[in-house]
């Protein structure tokens, strides 16, 4: 059933990518079943659960950026092999960590676009 409704979404998206939130991030059944339909994907990942990487070489990866640094890894598994895109910005309490099957670097420019318009929504006056 779930492979059924994310065909139509792939109808709808086209080459774009499905960005989703950090609830999303724990779910491997549902990355391998984008990737199955060839729906293209980014998510915020949940470092609350404290995620485990594994590089090619089959050892642990830890992300740990420093506040003003990038860091972009390709052919981690995590759920299945996905490429990540980590960068902490100087002034925010954590940093932002995404999971995706894009490149890293295309993620990381979709996520911060996609955070201007959540901030420019937040800051409009509520109200007349």
């Amino acid at each position: 059933m779930h492979l059924e409704v994310f065909f139509r979404v792939k109808e709808l998206l086209g080459e774009r990518p499905l960005i989703m939130d950090r609830e999303f991030s724990y779910g491997g059944w549902l990355l391998s079943q984008l990737k199955e339909v060839g729906i293209h994907f980014l998510v915020r990942l949940n470092t609350a659960r404290h995620p485990t990487f594994i590089d090619k070489e089959g050892r642990r990866k830890h992300l740990s950026p420093a506040p003003g640094e990038k860091v972009f890894l390709e052919g981690l598994q995590y759920k299945g092999e996905v490429n990540v895109a980590d960068l902490w910005e100087r002034g925010h309490p954590e940093p932002l960590w995404v999971i995706t099957d894009l490149s890293p670097e295309e993620a990381l420019y979709i996520c911060r676009k996609r955070m201007a318009i959540e901030e420019s929504f937040r800051d409009l006056p509520l109200g007349p």
